[in-house]
């Protein structure tokens, strides 16, 4: 049948073992080779440019599966003996393994930037590290499937993670500006809390003493143990300007 707009297929022969395609209305004879009882890792695609792009990266992860998962062996293999020297080095080898792997992903990726194929890397980003790539993936699908559910999905993750690290530069902002506010040699912020006799009891009342600004928890335990050492050196130091802001 007539493709309408460029779509994500999946061809399946045998079992759950399955090919992905991406096929464009302008693809005419798309030609698909391979063992159909192992389809996903032996088969070849003809005739469907962005069908022959996915399939250059569904290789690459295999080839890197195929690597890590024998490292990963050898780690266990060796970390079983006590052999720490050699488990290290095939650790070693593990990371180096998959920093290739991210590499050649990024390659994969900058190489296709309008390519429906970059969809197939989603799985192998993690957006909250790496929201470039996350964007790239994004303005690839806005170009090639524009409003599509993946496109829109894509879209979505992006929004999702802006506002999440948007919100965490709020917070480290306003944590630093805290910070700053309460440093040695700052004065203290103003607190103004009602005492004993519930009238209004500004800290900035107190200046011009020694101030100790003590805050605790009538049910926490340590707190309650630590009154009475607070009481003495208020009743031993009163007389020299000493006095406690306590805030509970």
């Amino acid at each position: 049948r007539a493709i309408e707009k460029t779509d994500f297929y999946r061809l399946s022969i045998a079992g759950g073992d399955f090919a992905v395609l991406v096929i464009q209305p302008t693809d005419n004879m798309i030609v698909v080779n391979g063992d159909g009882n192992n389809l996903n890792k032996s088969y070849s695609v003809s005739g469907s440019v962005h069908s022959q792009k996915l399939l250059d990266f569904v290789n690459l992860v295999n080839n890197y599966a195929v690597k890590r998962d024998s490292l990963q062996i050898k780690v266990k293999e060796f970390a079983s003996k006590g052999d720490q020297v050699n488990a290290a080095k095939y650790n070693t080898d593990l990371q180096n393994s998959y920093n290739e792997f991210i590499k050649n992903r990024d390659k994969f990726i900058d190489e296709n930037p309008e390519s429906p194929a970059l969809l197939g890397a989603l799985n192998h980003i993690n957006p909250n590290t790496e929201l470039p790539q996350l964007r790239k993936i994004e303005q690839a699908l806005a170009k090639s499937m524009p409003g599509s559910q993946y496109h829109e999905s894509v879209k979505s993750m992006v929004i999702g993670v802006e506002a999440q690290i948007a919100e965490q530069e709020k917070q480290k902002k306003a944590q630093e500006e805290l910070a700053n506010r309460i440093a040695p040699g700052k004065d203290a912020p103003e607190i103004n809390m009602k005492d004993q006799y519930g009238e209004p009891l500004p800290l900035s009342s107190l200046k011009g003493k020694y101030v100790l600004i003590d805050f605790w928890a009538s049910l926490f335990g340590p707190c309650r143990k630590e009154n009475p050492n607070v009481l003495a050196m208020y009743n031993k130091y009163k007389d020299h300007g000493f006095t406690v802001y306590s805030v509970s």
